[in-house]
């Protein structure tokens, strides 16, 4: 098993950080090494946020995860948004934002056969760090089994969001394409535990930003069930880390997605929109690697207007 650090980077060491990631050993989290040899590169130790079985499960209900804002356009244009320039722009000027609710699956327990997902301390603290100076009250939760993270989205659900502009989720497991694991080796599907803040569901998050961001592998293909047939909600974005049937890497010195996510968010929250973001996150993780572990982001969005997070 890899050395990792104990504590996470400062943010004036981000440049370095990533970096020095080409050279630091790598972890899946299913914790199995890989080697690579290259003129360019040492021998990396790779590991991915992975699980070995994918079964998307049907919805009981086709009308289920429907979400008002798109069956009945319910919601109030005065309360949550704003006109820029003539591009309509979600509005973000409570104090706080929101609620930043960092789910950190790293130990799980024996009989899951699952490794520990050493480094992800790293990503927890840059992600902490990174949306308190966003103005987001963050909440963090380590190693919850699936029926605690089912609890944990229900208990967001029944909460008052009315005096927030926005919800954020960052979800850092294994994984496997639609799926997270919890700590018992139980996965839980992500746009279903999405499906808590749905605006039938939760009124006070309605037509107000539903942001999720998931560090796991997508790996392994799904059954017959199409993701469309749960992705019907409006003002949702899932910013996974990997396209999906890929890994997701995570070196000794935090993840790739979270590295850059974080650091752009910092850089550029005041100046661009948070697909623009993505949009550099993107390139700065395509760059990374050789051509048998290259990682590429994958957003999916049902967001109506463009979302910055401005200075608080």
């Amino acid at each position: 098993m890899e050395a990792r650090s104990a504590t996470g980077p400062k943010r004036s060491n981000v440049k370095s950080k990533i970096q020095s990631q080409s050279a630091d050993g790598l972890n899946d989290d299913q914790g199995h090494p890989t080697t690579t040899g290259s003129t360019d590169l040492p021998d990396l130790q790779i590991s991915a946020d992975h699980n070995p079985t994918e079964q998307l499960p049907e919805p009981s209900d086709d009308k289920e995860l429907v979400n008002s804002d798109v069956s009945s356009g319910g919601f109030s244009e005065n309360s949550v948004t704003q006109e820029d320039n003539g591009r309509p722009k979600y509005k973000m000027t409570s104090i706080p934002r929101g609620i930043c609710l960092i789910i950190n699956n790293i130990k799980f327990q024996e009989e899951s056969q699952m490794k520990e997902r050493t480094s992800s301390e790293i990503d927890e603290d840059e992600l902490r760090r990174v949306f308190k100076y966003l103005g987001f009250i963050v909440e963090v939760k380590r190693d919850q089994t699936a029926q605690e993270m089912k609890n944990v989205m229900d208990e967001m659900r029944r909460r008052d969001h009315s005096q927030y502009d926005c919800f954020v989720c960052c979800l850092l497991s294994h994984g496997r394409l639609g799926e997270v694991a919890g700590s018992d080796g139980e996965m839980c599907n992500v746009l279903q535990l999405a499906g808590n803040l749905r605006a039938d569901k939760c009124e006070s998050l309605n037509a107000k930003p539903k942001v999720f961001f998931i560090q796991a592998c997508r790996d392994k293909k799904m059954g017959d069930g199409s993701l469309h047939k749960y992705f019907d909600y409006a003002d949702f974005l899932f910013g996974y880390s990997t396209t999906p049937l890929k890994k997701s890497f995570r070196p000794q010195t935090g993840s790739h997605f979270i590295t850059n996510l974080t650091k752009y968010l910092e850089e550029r929250h005041d100046t661009d929109h948070i697909l623009d973001i993505l949009t550099q996150v993107n390139y700065e993780v395509g760059k990374w690697g050789l051509e048998d572990k290259k990682q590429a982001p994958a957003p999916q969005y049902t967001l109506r207007k463009d979302l910055y997070f401005p200075s608080v």
